[in-house]
């Protein structure tokens, strides 16, 4: 994690980053030989972003994409701002806005 103290006083929606964090760890395979790796960092542009290597599972049941798009509708209600969502082979990114609520 990398978040200056500059910007402690920004917020995001509750419960958002432990829900990215769930979500790597749910649907990558993690291992010694294949650690995921997760990234929070804020970029200065008054968003935080949140990345995790991708070595996703093998799974039965396919992903719903119901949590991120829980987390998505939900900045959307508080603060009317969109969250970025970046797929690539290697890279899963979500770029949250930070909420200056003061």
């Amino acid at each position: 994690m990398d978040v200056p103290e500059e910007y402690y006083h920004n917020k995001i929606v509750p419960v958002t980053l432990q829900n990215l964090i769930e979500n790597a760890i749910k649907h990558n395979v993690i291992s010694k030989t294949k650690p995921l790796h997760i990234d929070v960092h804020v970029n200065g542009n008054n968003t935080v972003v949140v990345t995790n290597n991708l070595q996703l599972r093998d799974s039965a049941v396919p992903s719903t994409k119901i949590g991120l798009t829980n987390i998505i509708k939900r900045y959307w209600l508080v603060s009317g701002q969109e969250v970025v969502v970046q797929n690539d082979d290697n890279e899963f990114k979500v770029t949250l806005p930070l909420l200056n609520l003061n």
